[in-house]
This record gives structure tokens, C-alpha cells and sequence, in this order.
């Protein structure tokens, strides 16, 4: 059964399960980190790559 209550004390083990219920129920505080981390791991990742591989 899925409840619409935010996770408050332990996250789901899958991340994609406490998205949902978060959206579903308005608790949106958090959710930046999950939109914005994979972002800006790419904009880090990406330069270090080419420069790694450049040598």
C-alpha cells in the first residue's frame, strides 16, 4: 500500500519511490538536491575527464 505521508526519519532504498511520494503529497522541501546533484556532477565530471585525458 503506498501512503502519501513524506518520508521523514529514513529514506526509501529506492530513490525514485520517495521522489514519487513526495510530489504526490506537496512535500518538496528537499527535491532540489535530487534535480540539481546530478547537474552539476556532470559540469565537474566532464572537465576532469577531458583533462585526465588529455595528458
Amino acid at each position: 500500500m503506498l501512503s502519501l505521508q513524506p518520508e521523514r526519519s529514513f529514506p526509501s532504498k529506492y530513490e525514485c519511490r520517495s521522489r514519487h511520494v513526495k510530489l504526490v503529497s506537496g512535500y518538496l522541501e528537499h527535491l532540489w538536491i535530487y534535480l540539481s546533484a546530478p547537474i552539476v556532477g556532470s559540469l565537474i565530471a566532464v572537465p576532469l575527464f577531458a583533462l585526465i585525458r588529455s595528458r
